[in-house]
């Protein structure tokens, strides 16, 4: 006899609470790693970021960039690797970084000549302005003109008399045209009716070894970058170009009080990105950078090379870098 068989449908259990919270978890997680994945941004940087410097060693943006580096992995939550490529008074390093992949990790640290002067004396094969998107101004400096220890010229108006009186017997080596210390050189002789003997180099590192070699009469340069060389004894200062003194050389007289011209021979350091980098990726950086302002180490260093902390956020130097683009427009106009 075949035994009866129970058809009646039996209620399925009930799962218990904390199965359905751990259920409800697991989906919740699942997701997340999902979004992170579709969207890898959400922890930029994963790996290095490169700081290209269009410059060669031991100028006034290699040391700065030795402090900012020493630092900023602390905050970024990556080291930061400095890549150096001069030539072409910063316009080699400058279109290499214009032309790179625009994913945050390949910068400019550059300055506002070659994004703001340099365009409008030159066909640079693009346009700095839609080619890079600001991030950041370190900060900003003035130049001095020095000469070697040895040099018969004990300030700036002897040496501007003894060039008139022998036009294009001065040599004087920069970083190449119009970068920063080529636009003192130009001032100068567009002010002054000098005629002077101008020699490029790649850089303010070659630029000092030059003066050093008796290779050139005299040359201009931030502070900085020099000062080295002057508590040394190897160098000496003959005059800020600007409208005041600096605080590290009392004596040292302006150009303002020599009544020479300065107008425009101002270095802002800035880092600037591929225009099309993600925003939340410059965020990330802009963020970054302005947390080392409040790092005591950071500003030791930079206090030590007396380099002020004049930053300046990136979306407010947008603004002044299209600004500065048309002052240094008509400034080339009169010096070119």
């Amino acid at each position: 006899m075949i035994p009866a068989v129970d058809m009646r449908v039996r209620p399925r259990p009930r799962r218990r609470p904390l199965v359905l919270l751990l259920h409800a978890l697991f989906l919740v997680l699942a997701n997340l790693s999902l979004a992170r994945a579709a969207d890898p941004a959400d922890d930029f940087p994963r790996r290095p970021v490169t700081l290209v410097i269009p410059f060669s060693a031991g100028g006034s943006h290699d040391l700065n960039a030795r402090v900012l580096t020493k630092f900023i992995g602390e905050y970024l939550g990556q080291p930061m690797v400095v890549r150096l490529v001069p030539g072409s008074g910063g316009r080699k390093g400058a279109r290499l970084v214009a032309e790179s992949r625009a994913d945050g990790y390949t910068l400019l640290f550059g300055h506002n000549l070659i994004d703001q002067l340099q365009p409008n004396v030159g066909n640079l094969g693009y346009d700095p302005l839609e080619a890079f998107a600001a991030v950041w101004k370190l900060n900003d400096t003035r130049a001095v003109v020095y000469v070697r220890n040895d040099s018969p010229f004990t300030d700036v108006r002897e040496l501007v008399e003894f060039g008139l009186s022998h036009p294009g017997a001065l040599v004087f080596p920069h970083s190449g045209r119009w970068g920063f210390s080529f636009t003192v050189g130009a001032m100068l002789m567009s002010t002054t009716g000098l005629r002077l003997n101008l020699v490029p180099y790649q850089g303010g590192g070659p630029v000092k070894a030059a003066i050093l070699a008796g290779d050139g009469d005299f040359a201009s340069a931030p502070y900085g970058s020099i000062r080295g060389l002057r508590e040394s004894g190897k160098i000496r200062v003959l005059a800020v170009v600007g409208p005041e003194r600096l605080a590290a050389l009392p004596d040292i007289p302006s150009f303002a009080e020599l009544d020479l011209p300065f107008s425009g021979a101002v270095m802002e350091r800035i880092v600037l990105a591929p225009a099309a980098t993600p925003p939340d990726r410059i965020n990330r950086l802009r963020k970054a950078f302005r947390r080392l302002y409040d790092d005591p180490g950071f500003v030791a260093l930079m206090t030590q090379m007396e380099e002020n902390m004049n930053y300046v956020d990136g979306p407010v130097y947008e603004n002044i870098r299209r600004e500065q683009t048309l002052e240094y427009r008509r400034l080339s106009e009169n010096l070119d």
